[in-house]
């Protein structure tokens, strides 16, 4: 077997080389034909095109946070190359979504072994972008602008970026073309989900399912700051849901037109700005190493 490590060597500020010894020790035991392609926010989805064509693995793990992750998948849409995680971010959200091993050194072990594998849907925005777990436009999405310029990482830092947001969020206008129909909405965020939680772990959409050929629409409507502040992180679907503030959408494509431009954030990074979108689902465009007993 060619096993292809592609490792993030500062994901979550974590020192990759007590799991990189390890992980080289395992190959040589085993007789692993190995290579380990190490990302460096250059270039890195050329660079993995690249090794890919010239190594040729039988598997790919994802060594890292969510955007390792991504990186990877979206680099294997639409070839018959299979790709595992082993968790070593900060957060994490991806790995627990799919019910990966948190034990680095075992998650390989997975990858290794296992010969089962899930077929991961993408949700393609306007063509170009692709999200592999979630995306939105409004609340969340500035609330990651923000995280993002923040060298801090963590729960209270997100809170942090939240909580300034809902003061400042203001409601907008949206139209929607579905499968279910057409909609017009007055929101704080719209939310294009190919799974159940956002990476902070937060469940916005717990029929989610990244396998099934669909996507759903959660479009969360302006809501009490003082109650949401209130709820807390923990609380805050709850609190929307029991308020009647939650709409869901199920459907494979859908046109988003908004009444003024909006970040859009697609898997934790920020794609741009947008008034409108096209969303289209594309199924089974990824082949993810799972195990038996970890499906949806």
């Amino acid at each position: 077997m060619k096993l292809l490590l592609v490792i993030n060597p500062v994901s979550g500020g974590i020192d990759k080389k007590p799991f990189t010894d390890e992980a080289q020790l395992l190959c040589e035991r085993y007789g692993i034909d190995y290579k380990i392609m190490y990302t460096s926010g250059d270039k890195d989805a050329q660079s993995l095109r690249k090794t890919l064509d010239s190594f040729r693995p039988d598997k790919i793990a994802a060594v890292g946070g969510d955007g390792t992750i991504r990186l990877v998948a979206l680099c294997l849409e639409g070839t018959s190359y299979p790709f595992g995680i082993v968790p070593m971010g900060s957060s994490n959200g991806l790995a627990k979504e799919f019910f990966v091993n948190r034990q680095p050194i075992d998650a390989l072990k997975d990858i290794i072994m296992s010969s089962h594998y899930m077929s991961l849907d993408l949700i393609a925005v306007n063509e170009d972008y692709k999200c592999l777990h979630i995306g939105d436009l409004g609340l969340n999405a500035e609330i990651v602008a923000g995280f993002d310029e923040d060298e801090a990482r963590g729960l209270s830092v997100y809170a942090k970026y939240m909580f300034r947001e809902l003061r400042n969020s203001e409601p907008f206008q949206i139209h929607l073309k579905t499968d279910e129909g057409e909609f017009d909405e007055e929101v704080v965020m719209v939310v294009l989900c190919n799974a159940r939680q956002f990476g902070i772990g937060l469940t916005i959409n717990p029929e989610g399912d990244p396998s099934d050929g669909i996507f759903e629409i959660v479009l969360v409507r302006p809501a009490k700051v003082s109650s949401l502040i209130k709820a807390g992180l923990s609380g805050f679907m709850d609190y929307l849901r029991e308020q009647g503030l939650v709409k869901t959408i199920r459907t494979r494509q859908a046109e988003i037109e908004l009444d003024t431009g909006r970040l859009l954030q697609l898997d934790g990074e920020i794609a741009g700005e947008f008034r409108s979108l096209d969303v289209r689902i594309k199924e089974g465009a990824v082949k993810l190493i799972s195990t038996s007993d970890k499906e949806f």
